[in-house]
């Protein structure tokens, strides 16, 4: 009786690893793993967070003034990436951290975009953020854009 049963059984594996396909095939929960990720590897300081961007990402930031003045600021991913690295003991040692607030994100294309209020902690203010993630050849997500602003 049981041989009579496996193509149902087969058949059910089938449609359960089906459903568990899409499931994760949902562009926008795929983006915001890749976000909290994100968030985990900078709360730890791990310099292994510039895997998280591609090489080719644009890295935009306005840096504002107490003055009223605006310097804008624009880095290629590969420079942005060497830049977390050298970084990331010196915030350790300054106690540098972000919280994120008011987290969204969205499907555009073949993209996701996510948008936040990051508040830096060290200096005490709140300013937008904007990701833009993408899959990469291999299937990974990443980072391909940013945009924030900074405060001296």
């Amino acid at each position: 009786m049981q041989s009579k049963n496996w193509p149902s059984v087969l058949l059910l594996s089938a449609g359960l690893c089906g459903m568990s396909a899409a499931a994760t095939a949902d562009p926008v929960a795929d983006a915001l793993a890749l976000f909290h990720d994100y968030e985990a590897r900078s709360t730890r300081f791990d310099p292994t967070l510039a895997d998280l961007y591609s090489d080719n990402a644009v890295i935009r930031s306005k840096r504002l003034d107490p003055r009223g003045g605006v310097r804008e600021l624009s880095f290629s991913g590969s420079k942005w990436k060497l830049m977390i690295r050298a970084a990331m003991p010196i915030a350790k040692m300054r106690g540098d951290t972000n919280r994120f607030d008011e987290l969204s994100a969205r499907a555009a294309g073949d993209a996701v975009i996510i948008t936040a209020k990051r508040h830096s902690e060290l200096k005490g203010y709140t300013s937008p953020f904007r990701l833009v993630v993408r899959r990469d050849g291999s299937g990974s997500w990443k980072i391909v854009e940013e945009d924030t602003e900074t405060q001296p």
